[in-house]
């Protein structure tokens, strides 16, 4: 029992180690090309660790797409977790970013039982000969005694990106970029549309469209304002052309 009572601290924390986070902190992904194409069968779940954004790029060049994101700190959590929420969300990619932060060490008080016992035993004699013998006596006493230990846990910055696998046989194959809307920013102002990723295989590869490349026009027009490329990425599977111009300098 006393060693049952030592371990209760430890699956404590191991239980708590094991709550799905991945879950607790999902986003999902609110992206035109999920919904705009069919979704390319996979035997299971892969996971793949990833350390720069052009690794992460580099997938979704292989037609893999966003669906949803998880992004917290505390203890590491096993892969299987994340896997689990892959399976819940249609996804069939994990994309894994740990990376360690710092070694938090704390103390802690276990309380633990202690039993005395007692034996008490001899040998009565009365004022009649029939008055003797012998007599025995148990005393049993439980305190609690707490007892201090230390311990200590390291603490990782852990990101997962959950990418389903889709059919962009039928997309012209750039993946354009704009940026983020800046506070007060007017759908009218001039902004710079780039290639985020180019699909292998695609009509853009072909044509020698690169990453980083400067988007001049989309099916013909010209893509000078935010609210020009807005239409595209609502509606990706609409792109059939793109011509690229260089950066300014």
């Amino acid at each position: 029992m006393k060693c049952l009572l030592l371990l209760l601290p430890l699956l404590a924390f191991v239980v708590g180690c094991h709550s799905n986070s991945f879950r607790e902190f999902y986003e999902p992904t609110e992206d035109a090309f999920v919904s705009s194409y069919k979704r390319l069968p996979e035997k299971r779940v892969k996971l793949q660790p990833v350390t720069s954004e052009n690794e992460i790029i580099s997938v979704m060049e292989k037609g893999y797409m966003p669906v949803g994101t998880s992004t917290f700190v505390g203890p590491r959590k096993p892969w299987f977790l994340a896997v689990d929420v892959a399976e819940e969300q249609g996804a069939d990619l994990v994309l894994l970013d740990v990376q360690y932060e710092k070694t938090e060490r704390y103390t802690s008080i276990i309380f633990l039982p202690s039993t005395q016992t007692s034996y008490t035993h001899g040998h009565y004699t009365g004022p009649r000969p029939f008055q003797q013998g012998n007599f025995s006596a148990t005393t049993t006493s439980t305190s609690i005694n707490a007892i201090p230990y230390e311990a200590s846990v390291d603490i990782f910055s852990q990101s997962a990106m959950f990418l389903r696998r889709l059919d962009l046989s039928t997309f012209y194959g750039v993946i354009p970029y704009l940026p983020p809307r800046l506070p007060g920013e007017d759908l009218d102002e001039p902004v710079d549309v780039t290639v985020l990723a180019v699909v292998r295989g695609s009509k853009a590869e072909k044509a020698g469209i690169k990453r980083g490349n400067l988007i001049a026009e989309i099916n013909g027009t010209p893509i000078r304002l935010r609210s020009d490329a807005e239409a595209f990425l609502e509606n990706p599977h609409t792109i059939t052309s793109v011509s690229v111009k260089e950066a300014a300098k």
